[in-house]
């Protein structure tokens, strides 16, 4: 759980006291490929901190699906407004290779912060963190293009290029495949010519 701490002590310090008291919301998980963290349709009552694997969100509309965000290791991922009103989801969250999470129970965690405030205070910082990261996932997708959003995480986040499939990084961009293969092909002669 090392991990874990490292992630909270980056949004607010926590106390030997305060991390006792979270103790019990927590539970490592492991989800195969292609296992759904939330199912769309269900309330969300954990947040999923991910110590190994990525994961996706997904929307299916009009019976296709949509990918709204790729969440990494180190990273929490859960449906703030689920887990924040009790409606439902309007998203899945799916593991796209074996994912190992530590899944924090809602109710857990309301627990330990009526003992501890500063769980309570880390609960706040989480979810307003999470929100920021999709925030700037909707400015990416409403402000620039396919191609722009490419150059993007290559400048940004070249993992991203480096680890996801094809398939699923030419959906993530919203790109045809076609499209997708011909923007890859330029961007490496480019990168070759320029060396």
């Amino acid at each position: 759980m090392q991990k874990l701490i490292t992630y909270i002590n980056s949004l607010t310090g926590i106390s030997n006291e305060s991390w006792e008291a979270l103790l019990p919301a927590l539970t490592k998980k492991v989800f195969a490929k292609g296992e759904l963290l939330l199912a769309a349709g269900e309330v969300c009552n954990s947040l999923f901190f991910i110590e190994e694997g990525f994961v996706r969100t997904y929307a299916e509309t009009d019976g296709k699906e949509i990918i709204s965000a790729l969440h990494f290791e180190e990273e929490i991922v859960t449906n703030v407004n689920s887990f924040s009103t009790g409606s439902v989801s309007g998203y899945s969250i799916e593991a796209c290779e074996p994912v190992t999470v530590i899944v924090v129970d809602k109710l857990k965690l309301h627990e330990a912060g009526l003992k501890a405030p500063q769980v309570a205070v880390l609960q706040k910082n989480c979810l307003n963190f999470t929100a920021a990261r999709a925030d700037e996932h909707t400015e990416l997708f409403d402000l620039y293009t396919p191609t722009e959003r490419y150059e993007y995480l290559a400048r940004n986040k070249p993992y991203i290029l480096q680890r996801v499939q094809p398939v699923l990084l030419a959906a993530y961009l919203q790109l045809g495949r076609e499209s997708f293969n011909r923007m890859r092909k330029r961007k490496a002669e480019f990168k070759e010519r320029s060396l």
